[in-house]
């Protein structure tokens, strides 16, 4: 009858921790999705910011290294920076896309990347049908402002992950 007793507990005893095993696997499972909502929420804030402070190769041999926020400044106000024979203005856009192109591209991640403030040179890169109008549903949007003092205005870098 002890035997028979003790086989019961024993029993007993591997369920119980067989449901909490269980229960610890469920709750593993749900970690991806809460780090894809924090990539999703805090990617567009931290590439742009990155994207403003990141230094240009082609700049280099220039005076005093040029990073993009000066390269946006001098494009939206006297466009007199050259680097590499390359206008500065071409030298954002050309760098903006090669980041895009070997990051967020090749993931068919859904978004748009885009400045306003740049009168005619203001840049607008989408992909997969994302767009910076009303048209489509985004979700956090990352803004790096560049001042254009003592010039009037500021330059706004955004960027937003769009919804399926």
């Amino acid at each position: 009858m002890e035997a028979f007793g003790l086989a019961v507990i024993v029993i007993l005893i591997i369920i119980g921790f067989f449901i909490f095993v269980s229960f610890k696997a469920k709750e593993k499972a749900n970690v991806p999705t809460y780090q894809k909502d924090y990539i999703t929420d805090q990617t567009p804030v931290k590439f742009v910011l990155a994207f403003t402070a990141l230094d240009v190769e082609e700049c280099s041999s220039y005076r005093n290294k040029q990073n993009i926020r000066n390269l946006i400044y001098d494009c939206a106000t006297t466009n007199k920076i050259t680097c590499s024979g390359k206008d500065s203005c071409t030298v954002v856009n050309e760098t903006l896309f090669m980041l895009l192109n070997n990051t967020f591209i090749p993931r068919d991640s859904s978004f748009v990347v885009y400045t306003r403030g740049m009168g005619t040179h203001d840049i607008t890169i989408s992909n997969l049908g994302c767009t910076a109008d009303a048209t489509t549903t985004k979700g956090y949007v990352g803004l790096s402002s560049v001042t254009l003092y003592p010039y009037p205005g500021t330059v706004e870098v955004d960027m937003a992950f769009c919804t399926q």
